[in-house]
Formats: C-alpha cells, structure tokens, sequence
C-alpha cells in the first residue's frame, strides 16, 4: 500500500508540477502573478496521496480508462496477478518501514522548522528597533532584508542597508512592505509543510523552489507597478545581494536564492517591460492544460480495503495477534475453508503443486471481535484469485443432463447415486470440447 501510495505521489506531482510550471509562463507572458498557482498544485500534489492514504482511493481503474503506466507499477508493488507475488510480497514486507521512515522523515524537518524559527524569534528579541522614514523596522546584526513573522510580519535590515542612500532605502522598504500586504510569509511557510509531509516526493520539493521564486517575483512585478524604472529596481538587486543574509526558507527576501535565483528574477524584471504575448501565453496555457488531464487521469493506488466485501469466515490455522494484508494461501475441504500463511516466493509453488484445494487470495486477514477462533478476509474486487478451486470449473452431468452449476448436487441422496465417474485432461476435452478443460464428473442415479 505505501509503495504503491508513493509512487502515484512521484506521478501525480511530476504532472502537476509541469502543468503549473507552463501556467506559470503562460501568466507571466501576460503580466499576472503566478505564487498560486504553486500553491495550489503542491496542495493538490500533497493532499491527494494523504487523502488516499487515510481515506482510500476509488480505483486502480481512471473514469475514462485512460491506460497510464502507474497502473501497471501499483500491480506490481501492490495487488497484482499471480506471477508479480513475489514483488507483492516484498511490498507488503516494505509497508511498515516506509511508514516509519515516511513518519521519521517528516518529524525531523518539521522540528528543524520550528528549532530554526524559535532561534529566529529568540534573536530578534535582541535586536533594536529604528524609524526608517516612515516604517519602524528591526535592526539585525546583519540578517536581511527580509520580512520575519507569521501573525505580525516585521521588516527586518541589517546596519549596512541604512546606508545606501534615500531612493535606495525607499526601494527595499517597498519590496518588504509589499511581501507584509501579501502576507507572502505565510504563503512559503506552507509551502515548506506540505514539502514535510511528503518528503519522498521530489516533484514537491521542486515545486516548493518554484514557489520561492514566484512569490519573489510577484513582489517585484508589484513593485514596478508602483512606477520604480526597472533599470534602477535591478541593479539595487545585484548590489543588495552581494551582502544580504537570509534568514531561513520561511522569511521572503529581497536577494534571496543565489546567483541562478536572482538571474531568473532579473529576467522576469525584464519581461516585465515588454507587450503582453499573447500566442506565447495561449501555447504555455495549452502545453499546461494536457498535462493536467493526465494528471487527472492517473489511477489511484489499491486501497487498504478495509471496505471491500467480505467473503468468507473460517477458522484459523495459525493464530492472528492483528490485521495481516498481502497474498493467503487459502485451502478448501469440502464446504470448510482454511486460511493458511501469508505467501512467500516459496510458497507460491504449494499451488501449483496441489491446484485441486489451494489457491492464492490477495486481501487483508481481520481478527474477528470477540471470537478469537474466526477471522474475516477482504480482497479487493478482480484480483487474481477467488476462494475457488484454481482453474476451470469442471462439467457435472447427472444421468447425461448437464447441470448448470453445482447447485442441487446437494440435494441427491446418497444412497440414490449407482456410480460416480470422474474424466480428467485430454480425454476430457476429446469427448467434450475445450469447454471441458476443468474436467467433467458424470452422476448416474439408480432407476
């Protein structure tokens, strides 16, 4: 189950990620933000394996039956056909570890989060603060420009930005109270959330950069909105980077990102200035949209079927302690079923090896309450293997009358049949066609 949950995650946020990246350029052609649109893709990319996990999927199938490869990779690491037990197997044997490393990993970023912000909180009660024209801002021991709080966001500037001059000073105050309005703090501090709760998905953590840099540079395009000549605004960037300090991934700064970073933002100043395009925007739209419809249409993973129908009850050959999912052996003795083990690679031959009353069942073993002696088993719908004898059903004829199933077999005395008569293989389907493959049993009852 977890296997399978991550890789529809990896999949899931691969084509997301692409669709928000065109959107992304489709929006910028035109002038528009794009924080957003980043926002809302990792909330998707993150939200829906969490979803699945806790709540279930629908279906391994798409509404629209669309064939995508995950689908084949969940039969694979999850509820597959027979031949892919082996990898079943070592999935289900993988579940409880990728949770622990999955619950691990997300813990220790978390806490990494909030030491980094404590240590923050606890510096800047040091620190002074000082009227700059008509902001009062914190003054760092060389921490920023940045903008530092959730609740109360505060501008933040290190002693050596006071001394760059009026019109310079007046253009940060203005990238900083920009990201305040926009309250842009609280913005990449969820972004950096949802990047912990799915640490293993790296289309997330690369959404979680581009988001940074939207959010950076929709500070910027407002900014020159408010009539700062794009030359002037650029060079403060490269000037202001040579000695700024972030101060951690959830504070906005105005040089953030380094040398790639801050060329990518230079290049969105200078896109700025330009007529909107229009066919530049429709294609990146249109590039966005198909990648979206496939990741609409990529198949949820198996569920842990805790709701899917039960199918049998029997007694329970080796004692349960708690809930045990993966592959059964499942034996049949007359109207009496046995739930054996949980399948290995060398069990799988026991099969074959005895096809007439074992067969292999994917589900999940539940302990029954209150009646330690039985147990319940769920399988998901059209997996490999019912509580059936493997193969065809053989023909059942009685006084030459084929009877449509074993039903009313019951129903005959004993001591009313003169002879039993079982034909097996080849003679089988020499006398009675390929429809006869699973054998043919012939009743005749006394006259």
């Amino acid at each position: 189950m977890t296997l399978a949950l991550i890789i529809y995650g990896i999949v899931l946020g691969s084509f997301l990620a692409g669709a928000a990246y065109f959107l992304d350029r489709g929006l910028r052609a035109l002038g528009r933000p794009t924080r957003w649109v980043w926002a809302l893709g990792m909330v998707v990319s993150a939200g829906a394996p969490l979803f699945t996990r806790f709540f279930g999927g629908t279906s391994a199938e798409t509404a629209g039956g669309a064939s995508i490869p995950a689908e084949l990779l969940y039969e694979m690491v999850s509820m597959g056909p027979v031949e892919a037990q082996g990898l079943s197997g070592l999935s289900f044997s993988l579940d409880q570890p990728l949770v622990l490393l999955w619950s691990l990993s997300s813990a220790l970023i978390l806490l990494a989060v909030l030491w980094t912000s404590l240590r923050l909180r606890q510096a800047a009660r040091k620190w002074g603060m000082q009227r700059v024209g008509a902001e009062e801002v914190l003054v760092s021991g060389g921490l920023g420009p940045a903008v530092l709080g959730l609740i109360r966001p505060r501008i933040v500037l290190p002693p050596w930005a006071l001394d760059l001059g009026r019109e310079k000073l007046e253009m940060i105050l203005l990238h900083e109270k920009e990201h305040q309005k926009a309250r842009d703090p609280a913005l990449l501090t969820l972004g950096l959330i949802l990047s912990a709760v799915t640490p293993w998905n790296p289309a997330l953590w690369w959404m979680a950069r581009r988001l940074l840099l939207a959010v950076e540079g929709d500070c910027d395009g407002r900014v020159l909105a408010r009539g700062i000549p794009p030359k002037s605004y650029g060079n403060l960037l490269l000037e202001v980077a040579s000695g700024a300090r972030g101060l951690s991934a959830l504070t906005p700064a105005l040089a953030e990102g380094g040398q790639t970073f801050l060329e990518r933002r230079l290049l969105m100043i200078r896109s700025t200035v330009r007529k909107h395009r229009f066919g530049a925007a429709a294609l990146a739209t249109l590039a966005s949209g198909g990648l979206l419809v496939l990741a609409c249409e990529t198949p949820t993973p198996p569920t842990a079927m805790e709701d899917a129908p039960v199918l049998e009850e029997a007694t329970v050959v080796t004692g349960l302690t708690k809930a045990e999912e993966g592959y059964f052996l499942v034996r049949k003795t007359g109207d009496e079923v046995e739930y054996l083990r949980s399948v290995s690679p060398d069990q799988l031959k026991l099969i074959r090896e005895d096809p007439d009353t074992l067969v292999a069942v994917s589900g999940v073993l539940i302990k029954r309450e209150g009646d330690p002696s039985t147990v319940r088993l769920r399988v998901k719908e059209g997996v490999a293997g019912t509580l059936t004898a493997a193969g065809p059903k053989p023909l059942i004829y009685v006084d030459g009358i084929r009877m449509a199933d074993s039903d009313g077999i019951e129903d005959i005395a004993p001591d009313d049949i003169e002879s039993i008569e079982v034909i097996k293989g080849a003679a089988a389907e020499a006398l009675y066609g390929e429809r006869a493959a699973g054998g043919v049993i012939q009743i005749t009852l006394k006259r």
